[in-house]
């Protein structure tokens, strides 16, 4: 029933984990992994790490200049973290060093703590600008983020969305906020890294169509939550609201005058980085005395020199470009004049009225508890109304939350566990005993963790949301006899239990 935990890292950052540390060999000591959500209006977060090595040799003493990887114990390097048990393997975190933190105790063999992070730390970083996307699903814009995102195709995991978006972009945003920002148009998708350190998207329909997991009838350790923040009495929602118009107009200007240009392209000062107004589509390349006017001096009293001044290259985003200009005079020149510089395009405009679908709950546990959010690229204002309707109703209820630790004492329990991961379905009985709880009910993993001591047991919790909070209660029709997962019945308009019909 021995676990064999694996501990590989890239130190040299090559794309091979040299450095490499097993349970079975000794110096790994302890490990911890964390990730998912605990709140069911929480976003998910980075899966998180935390393990300790031994540190006899002072390898991992980042002041040490003998050690073999002096200089190389830097931020971003990758780690990947296996699980062997039963000969089966569970890749259980793949991620980027953070933090260590090492210590020393009188004679006691010195040890050393390692914190990293998944997937969603890289995507934090950074910023990119993505051009205007028109009718694609939401999948496809979620793949475009990616590839420019330079996120590894090997670590994707995308359902075929249910929604298609008429417009959409991004510019100067992390390619986490532009992922989140795809995904939430889905209506009741999930953006999230997987135990194998994969980008992740489910459709809105991926967990109703999810296979049971695991039941579990006797955990260790079952606590009942109730937390306030899951609970609202309304629902306040904004759609898109978005307009094309149909003609070109000015999405930017240069203000104030007098920009220098230095002879050629290559000056810093020739490329310019512009953030629109509103929204762009079709933009044209700046048009010499059209878009743009050139004079010898700041102040447009000198010589013109429009004609010497070429559009080395031009760029537009859906919310900005870049402009290059080639300036091919001897001399600098100024931008200055009607106009000094400007792009056309066609304008993408929000609609000027609130855009805001409200729904109130029937009835609620609470009072002025909102559950509010934009769908800033989604105009379907009746789907958006149907899941307003939908969260307003499954989030004003009393729902049970349970959060489980797991027993961890036979090999079906361990693989239980080690195989864990956000999304599974697991149904809680626990209606019996000397003290039940009477949950018995269908449940989503929304949050775990795994921790063990080496030579001690694993200990594995997991917190789960119900289906109707997780968005895993679809209205299912089948040939079943009975009640189960592929069984559905139409209730009458006063029951409070049953599936509901999805929006």
């Amino acid at each position: 029933m021995d676990i064999d935990w694996e501990v590989a890292i890239d130190w040299d950052d090559d794309g091979v984990f040299e450095d490499v540390h097993t349970s079975s060999s000794g110096s790994l000591e302890s490990i911890a992994i964390k990730g998912g959500r605990e709140g069911a209006g929480d976003d998910f977060a980075a899966t998180e790490l935390r393990f300790t090595l031994e540190n006899p040799e002072g390898v991992y003493s980042r002041f040490n200049p003998s050690s073999p990887i002096y200089g190389d114990m830097k931020p971003g390097r990758a780690i990947r973290v296996r699980a062997t048990h039963n000969a089966v393997t569970y890749t259980r975190f793949l991620g980027e060093f953070v933090e260590a933190e090492e210590g020393y105790q009188g004679a006691e063999v010195p040890l050393v703590t390692f914190s990293a992070l998944g997937a969603f730390e890289r995507l934090r970083r950074g910023s990119l600008r993505i051009s205007l996307q028109e009718n694609k699903r939401v999948d496809e814009l979620l793949t475009v983020i990616a590839d420019a995102a330079n996120w590894p195709i090997g670590r994707r995991t995308f359902d075929t969305a249910r929604v298609t978006l008429d417009r959409f972009w991004q510019y100067r945003a992390s390619p986490l906020e532009a992922l989140k920002a795809a995904a939430k148009q889905e209506l009741g998708g999930q953006l999230y890294e997987n135990a194998a350190g994969d980008l992740t998207f489910e459709n809105r329909d991926h967990r109703a169509l999810e296979a049971l997991y695991a039941t579990v009838t006797d955990p260790l350790l079952l606590g009942l939550n109730n937390r306030f923040g899951d609970l609202i009495d309304r629902v306040k929602f904004t759609r898109a609201g978005l307009d094309v118009e149909a003609g070109l107009t000015a999405v930017w200007s240069l203000s104030p005058g007098g920009r220098r240009l230095d002879p050629g392209s290559s000056s810093p000062l020739n490329t310019i980085h512009v953030e629109y107004d509103v929204a762009a589509k079709g933009a044209v390349t700046p048009v010499a005395f059209t878009d743009y006017n050139a004079n010898a001096q700041a102040d447009g009293l000198g010589a013109d020199k429009t004609a010497q001044v070429a559009i080395a290259s031009f760029t537009s985003y859906g919310g900005g470009a870049t402009i290059v200009f080639d300036n091919q005079d001897s001399a600098p020149v100024y931008l200055v004049g009607a106009p000094a510089a400007q792009i056309r395009a066609q304008a993408v405009r929000r609609s000027n009225d609130e855009r805001a679908i409200e729904v109130l709950a029937a009835s609620s546990l609470v009072s002025d508890q909102e559950l509010a959010d934009d769908f800033e690229f989604n105009d379907d204002a009746a789907a958006i109304r149907s899941f307003a309707l939908w969260r307003a109703a499954t989030l004003s209820e009393d729902q049970p939350r349970p959060r489980l630790r797991l027993l961890t004492s036979t090999d079906a329990e361990i693989a239980i566990a080690l195989g864990i991961d956000v999304s599974k379905l697991v149904r809680v009985q626990h209606t019996t005993g000397l003290y039940p709880s009477y949950v018995d009910g269908y449940f989503y993993v929304e949050g775990y963790s795994l921790e063990q001591v080496i030579g001690e047991d694993l200990r594995a919790e997991v917190t789960l949301f119900s289906a109707d909070q997780a968005i895993g209660s679809f209205f299912r029709i089948s040939g079943a006899a009975g009640a189960g997962q592929d069984y559905s019945l139409i209730r009458s308009a006063g029951d409070t239990d049953g599936d509901r019909i999805a929006w």
